[in-house]
């Protein structure tokens, strides 16, 4: 229904219960939210305030969150010295402090001490490969090598090491 008679008012992106509209004016994100009202309200559903809102993405100073990633506006420099701006995405805060506190629970059970390095590797492997399946899809992701410092403290350096060297 949007693609049909709302498609001049901003792009719509849905999954599931979420979505976003992008627009490209403020006047048209006010149109959209007035639209989502009336449909909303056809429907007898209710638009969850604390999530909703309205964001300039222009001013550099805010980015949204949608799908447990982080969308924001950054400086991209070109050949010539130019500057354009594109949007980029990378692990929300949220997504981050899931993949942090599942690395903790994998590892801090006292009883885990006496693993093996291939018992531990089995262990955090699928959720290691998992988050950098869904999240390293995008070549300019910074913030996933971070989740790296939370891992390697907690295993052998040599291990890690011999892992990283082709076979």
């Amino acid at each position: 229904m949007w693609e049909k008679k709302f498609k001049e008012t901003g792009t719509m992106v849905r999954f599931a219960d979420d979505l976003v509209i992008l627009c490209r004016t403020k006047e048209q994100a006010l149109r959209a939210i007035d639209v989502l009202k009336a449909v909303f309200g056809k429907l007898e559903v209710e638009m969850n305030r604390e999530k909703s809102k309205l964001i300039n993405l222009w001013d550099d100073k805010q980015g949204f969150d949608f799908l447990r990633m982080h969308h924001r506006k950054i400086p991209k420099k070109l050949k010539g010295n130019k500057t354009v701006s594109i949007l980029r995405s990378y692990p929300s805060k949220k997504a981050m402090k899931s993949m942090r506190q599942k690395v903790k629970e994998a590892t801090k059970p006292r009883n885990r001490l006496y693993w093996t390095m291939n018992q531990m590797v089995a262990e955090l492997n699928p959720k290691i490969q998992g988050w950098k399946n869904y999240y390293g899809l995008d070549s300019f992701c910074r913030p996933v090598p971070k989740q790296n410092r939370l891992v390697h403290p907690k295993t052998p350096h040599a291990v890690l090491e011999q892992e990283a060297q082709p076979s």
